[in-house]
C-alpha cells in the first residue's frame, strides 16, 4: 500500500506559522511563491526539510493538502 506520511517530525522553527504575515510575506526564493495551508499539493512543490533546504514532497503526497504549520513553495513559472 506504501508508505504514510509522518508530518509530525517537522521542527515548528522552520515551518511557516501562517500568521499574520500571509504568504505573501515569506521569502520562500527567487521564481516560487509560498502555498498556503490546505491548498493541494502537486508535482514539483517543495517544503522546507529541517536540516533547513527545500525538498521535493514524495510522490504519496502529490494530491493532498498541505499540512498547517508547513512551509512549502511552488514554481511561479510551470
Amino acid at each position: 500500500m506504501g508508505k504514510r506520511l509522518d508530518w509530525t517530525g517537522i521542527d515548528p522553527a522552520w515551518a511557516w506559522s501562517g500568521g499574520d504575515a500571509g504568504p505573501a510575506n515569506v521569502d520562500v526564493g527567487e521564481n516560487f511563491h509560498a502555498i498556503p495551508p490546505d491548498l493541494l499539493i502537486e508535482k514539483g512543490d517543495e517544503y522546507l526539510h529541517p536540516c533547513g533546504r527545500f525538498i521535493a514532497f514524495p510522490l504519496e503526497a502529490i494530491g493532498r493538502p498541505v499540512a498547517r504549520g508547513l512551509l512549502a513553495r511552488r514554481p511561479s513559472i510551470r
